[in-house]
């Protein structure tokens, strides 16, 4: 199984999640479960740099604190 590292920012409440899953579709499941909402509602999308760090399931403080707009390649 090849997992990889998928983000949900949620605009309503003005966060960002991410999940560890082997496709799109198993991202927003477990998202929209996890914060009670439509599996509609969710819109994932690959963050291929947290890939390596889906062993452990934990972002060290240092790589969050970078720019996001930058690592989502928004400016």
């Amino acid at each position: 199984m090849n997992i990889k590292a998928y983000a949900w920012d949620d605009e309503d409440y003005g966060g960002s999640y991410f999940v560890w899953t082997t496709t799109p579709g198993k991202a927003k499941a477990l998202l929209a479960a996890e914060h009670d909402r439509e599996f509609t509602e969710i819109r994932v999308y690959r963050v291929p740099w947290a890939d390596k760090y889906g062993d452990n399931k934990i972002i060290p403080a240092d790589e969050c604190a970078k720019d996001w707009n930058e690592k989502r390649g928004k400016k």
